[in-house]
């Protein structure tokens, strides 16, 4: 690993509070981006997680999945939400356990969830659509797009005061981001919180990279697809949660095979999904 991510807060953060995943946790995150795990395999990993089972069965019973009749085993669960839902949902649940952003009041939860899901919704929808992708898999893709904005969740775990400052920055002024309000106020941004976090969790230099570089629109490393599926991921996410339309075509566009009639339907069929996608988050996350 490099010191790419290297900063005297992050350096801080980690010597006062470098969040520990739980026992396991890393077995499950490599199953879950594997596209080669059958059903059967994926559900006795998941099996092997109590935690994990109980919100399954709880979100398979919900009124967001309206079930017919009472779902009671984890294989009807996991047939009932379908593969991708229990893979979203499974990570989502796994490393969100370290943290507790309601140390952060201005922190919204249901708006960080939704994007997560969204934007792996939307990187797993590009590598399937991209004739030019050869070896990133949907499943890793959506991975990377879960945990891309895992630093958003550590910083108001761990500078609140400071995470919250940076919320009324973007509420007051309309052309303010928050991660250039955060680089105001904490001095990195939460691109760089999550590299550096993945890196100190010695995930995959992939996830590294696709946590830290998405924002880099010219990033041409060793993992450019990933790094490019989630950032474009990142930019449709955010420009349908806005009510935007599709943003324009840029480089990583020519570069993955697509084309502007690609996006423009990956993009409508995304903000078709947008409320359901909400709903999910407010299921499983809402206080």
């Amino acid at each position: 690993m490099t010191d790419q991510y290297e900063s005297s807060i992050l350096d801080k953060i980690c010597t006062n509070h470098l969040p520990t995943l739980p026992p396991g946790a890393p077995g499950l995150l490599k199953a879950l981006s594997n596209e080669e795990a059958d059903f059967d395999k994926l559900v006795e990993i998941i099996g092997r997680f109590p935690n994990i089972i109980a919100r399954l069965l709880a979100l398979a019973n919900s009124a967001w999945s309206s079930p017919a009749s009472s779902i009671t085993s984890l294989e009807d669960a996991c047939s009932r939400l379908g593969f991708s839902i229990v893979k979203s949902t499974s990570i989502a649940l796994t490393v969100a356990t370290p943290f507790n952003p309601n140390k952060c009041p201005s922190f919204d939860p249901l708006n960080y969830w939704t994007n997560a899901f969204m934007s792996a919704e939307v990187a797993a929808s590009l590598v399937s659509a991209s004739p030019s992708i050869r070896e990133l898999q949907p499943s890793s893709a959506r991975t990377a797009g879960i945990l891309h904005n895992l630093g958003l969740l550590w910083l108001a775990d761990q500078l609140p005061d400071e995470m919250g400052e940076a919320i009324e920055m973007v509420k007051q002024d309309s052309e303010q981001t928050l991660r250039g309000a955060l680089l105001e106020t904490i001095g990195v941004d939460y691109a760089q919180a999550s590299g550096r976090l993945a890196q100190n969790w010695e995930l995959p230099e992939s996830m590294v990279d696709a946590m830290g570089k998405y924002p880099e629109i010219h990033y041409q490393g060793a993992h450019r697809e990933v790094v490019q599926c989630v950032g474009l991921a990142a930019e449709l996410v955010s420009a349908a949660w806005s009510g935007e339309p599709c943003p324009p075509q840029d480089l990583r566009v020519a570069s993955l095979g697509l084309k502007e009639a690609d996006m423009n339907l990956l993009f409508d069929q995304q903000v078709a999904k947008l409320p359901k996608i909400t709903d999910l988050a407010r299921t499983l996350f809402s206080e």
